[in-house]
């Protein structure tokens, strides 16, 4: 039997440039040089865009999709009586961090508990007006 060859990863294969250690690619002709040229692959990229390639479930070939993002729910609520404790029904389904403003603008400090994922009760150290802000 014939002798195989160990390879030291780090030094035999594949090649290595100096000084990056990055492996060296050679240009083959042979090889499809776009991706379109792939067998695996549609030949247009005609109603492709926007779209995400995907993995068949099978690997046996790959498929184009559509992935849809929603954005972020969020609510503002605008607090126009003077209050230093009052609660707000968001209806966000979620627990919101939460974000006050006075109504010159300016960052105003409060508390805020959610009581559940609807409802976040707001309270300061002095009456409150302005803007709360809910994402």
């Amino acid at each position: 039997m014939g002798e195989s060859k160990q390879f030291d990863d780090a030094h035999d294969y594949p090649p290595r440039s100096e000084p990056s250690s990055k492996p060296i690619l050679k240009f083959d002709p042979n090889l499809p040089q776009t991706f379109l040229e792939l067998l695996d692959t549609f030949n247009t990229y005609v109603d492709k865009g926007g779209k995400f390639l995907v993995v068949n479930e099978t690997e046996d070939g790959i498929t184009v999709s559509v992935v849809t993002m929603e954005s972020d729910k969020h609510a503002v609520h605008v607090q126009a009586a003077p209050s230093s404790d009052f609660s707000i029904n968001h209806a966000l389904e979620k627990f919101p961090s939460v974000q006050a403003f006075t109504v010159a603008g300016n960052p105003a400090v409060v508390h805020y508990t959610h009581t559940d994922n609807e409802n976040v009760r707001i309270q300061t150290a002095i009456n409150f007006t302005g803007t709360i802000y809910m994402n």
